[in-house]
């Protein structure tokens, strides 16, 4: 039956794509798209069922795309726009909307697709990746109460199962550059929605004569009311999203203009959250890009003219401005090189391999070791906490996770293609090196990294019927 009608979901492997170009005002429609997401920002209140209403219609959009023949591009931008808004439902606090609803959404999605409208392509890896974390399921069913044990897995076992549903969606589907820009708008709205949350809660208090900056660590207040982490790589992940969507060509001046103006802004979110992760992973992502971008000539001079414009910039004018708004605090706090404590909570987790060096302690009783070096048992490295809760099975799955990376990048034809897959892979990467698999949107980068970059082949348009499907 796969084989049969379903399997017309996705074009041939081999077979090119011509396309009609794209129409000369769709950039107006992605900027507005974009731009739409500042006041509804502000109109959905703290504890509202909008929120909620507002989730479950996107999730509710996503299964109709699912079963859809040929709109893998469609459900793409579905888990994009999940991944980026997953933090924006945690900030306003949606009520109920479960606390992984990001992560449970696009496993749904993801997975209906598979089921219905996408034909699976290398999905070996991804299936062993998740298959070696199981065994150790059962360490923390038949040792704990299912109570506890359930609220265990859900918050730890979601990330994995997340990523590896993500991947073998993403390796079973080709997207042209200008499906791949829709999907980085997708990205980028909900965290423009985040990032006008955050500047307005930094407006509010810089009102308050009694508030005042602090090194050493990051600021909620500043941040929206919600985790600076989160938050921060929420940001991170926009600002990659956007540096992902000029490297796939934009050739309209304001556009880029646009796009240059988002990422000043987001940059300075960012940076005044004073949680360093977002901005690591964001120029890791581009440091990754650039690898393969430096290589082709015309690529070459747009980055290194970019890099130059922007990092000049923000070094003369966004970093003095949040300097003299922190009190000083700015500079110091990423000048501090020290990890917070991940050190100690990487400690614990290889004291609890060391319990159980097979199976580990089970998925989430890894905070009982945490909570004997740091005063937090949650996990915040994606890599010790493996290998710690599920011992020598995590271990080799995580070898599974670093040849999907590998494949992932190889499998591409172009510099471009191979420049966009390093990119979200390594964004993934440092993501689950500071903050485990807390949100959806690690799963999401990593399985965007193994998507397919095809380039179109163009024709003139008479030489296309009327009528006549885009794709042969």
């Amino acid at each position: 039956m796969r084989a049969g009608a379903l399997a017309v979901a996705r074009p041939l492997a081999s077979a090119p794509v011509a396309v009609r170009s794209e129409g000369a005002r769709v950039w107006m429609y992605q900027l507005a798209f974009v731009f739409a997401h500042v006041p509804l920002a502000l109109a959905i209140p703290k504890h509202s069922r909008l929120g909620t209403i507002y989730g479950l219609a996107v999730f509710a959009f996503g299964l109709l795309a699912a079963v859809i023949p040929r709109r893998s591009d469609l459900v793409a931008c579905v888990v994009a726009y999940i991944a980026g808004g997953a933090v924006f439902w945690r900030m306003k606090a949606s009520p109920n909307l479960p606390w992984e609803f990001g992560k449970y959404a696009i496993i749904v999605i993801c997975g209906v697709a598979l089921i219905f409208s996408v034909r699976i392509r290398r999905p070996m890896l991804a299936i062993l990746y998740a298959a070696f974390l199981i065994p150790s399921v059962f360490v923390t069913i038949t040792s704990e109460r299912w109570e506890d044990a359930r609220s265990m897995l859900s918050f730890n076992m979601t990330g994995p199962i997340t990523l590896a549903v993500a991947v073998m969606f993403f390796a079973s589907v080709r997207l042209t550059p200008s499906q791949l820009r829709w999907v980085m708008i997708s990205v980028l709205a909900p965290v423009m929605a985040i990032a006008t949350v955050a500047a307005y809660s930094l407006q509010l208090v810089l009102q308050d004569p009694e508030f005042a900056f602090y090194g050493g660590a990051s600021n909620s207040a500043t941040s929206g009311g919600f985790g600076p982490n989160q938050v921060s790589a929420a940001l991170g992940l926009g600002i990659l999203a956007v540096i992902a969507y000029l490297m796939l060509g934009v050739k309209k001046r304001p556009v880029v203009g646009a796009m240059f103006l988002i990422i000043l802004f987001l940059i300075r979110q960012c940076l005044v959250t004073l949680s360093r992760g977002g901005i690591y992973m964001a120029v890791g992502g581009l440091g990754a890009a650039s690898l393969f971008l430096m290589k082709d000539h015309a690529m070459r001079k747009k980055l290194i003219l970019g890099v130059v414009l922007g990092g000049l910039v923000v070094g003369l004018v966004v970093i003095p401005r949040l300097q003299a708004i922190t009190g000083g605090v700015l500079v110091s706090r990423f000048e501090n090189t020290s990890g917070t404590g991940r050190d100690l909570l990487i400690k614990a987790d290889l004291r609890s391999w060391s319990e159980n060096p097979v199976l580990g302690v089970g998925p989430g009783r890894g905070e009982t070791n945490r909570l004997k070096y740091f005063h937090t048992g949650e996990a915040h490295t994606e890599y010790t906490r493996m290998v710690g809760e599920h011992g020598l099975l995590g271990l080799v799955s995580l070898v599974a996770l670093g040849l999907i990376a590998v494949r992932s990048v190889r499998a591409q034809d172009t510099l471009r293609g191979k420049a966009l897959s390093a990119a979200f892979i390594m964004y993934a990467v440092l993501f689950m090196a500071v903050n485990s698999t807390r949100l959806a949107a690690p799963a999401f980068a990593f399985g965007l990294g193994a998507v397919t970059l095809t380039v179109p082949v163009r024709r003139p348009k008479s030489l296309i019927p009327t009528g006549a499907p885009w794709r042969r």
